[in-house]
């Protein structure tokens, strides 16, 4: 089986985060928010599990990113938690498929969209 690039990962997700935030926001608890989420968590551990191909401000920005996407499961989100987690998830699957440099900023951006990640 061939692994996947980084960027055929990216890409997929770039797709998957349409599908997430228009479902959430239409209030869709569906088959595509299941389907979106899992993709991204798919997505985001394959990102953090290769050490040989990415940084590790990758690896944390994906660990970061999964517990977002578990603390929305399940919720339906207002448009502006929508839009952020949409701007969260296009930066960090970004053009050149980095994640936010500024880790503070990654965080801020995660936090306007689910309140503390974990329980604090």
């Amino acid at each position: 089986m061939t692994v996947p690039t980084i960027s055929a990962v990216y890409d997929l997700a770039h797709h998957l985060t349409d599908e997430l935030v228009e479902a959430l926001t239409d209030s869709r608890q569906s088959k595509t928010v299941d389907a979106a989420l899992s993709g991204l968590r798919r997505a985001t551990a394959a990102v953090a599990l290769d050490v040989d191909r990415v940084s590790i401000n990758e690896r944390r920005a994906a660990d970061r990113l999964r517990l977002a996407l578990d603390e929305v499961n399940g919720r339906t989100l207002s448009v502006a938690a929508a839009t952020a987690l949409k701007q969260v998830l296009g930066r960090w699957f970004g053009p050149r498929g980095l994640p936010a440099e500024d880790e503070e900023e990654f965080d801020r951006q995660l936090l306007a969209v689910c309140g503390p990640i974990g329980g604090g």
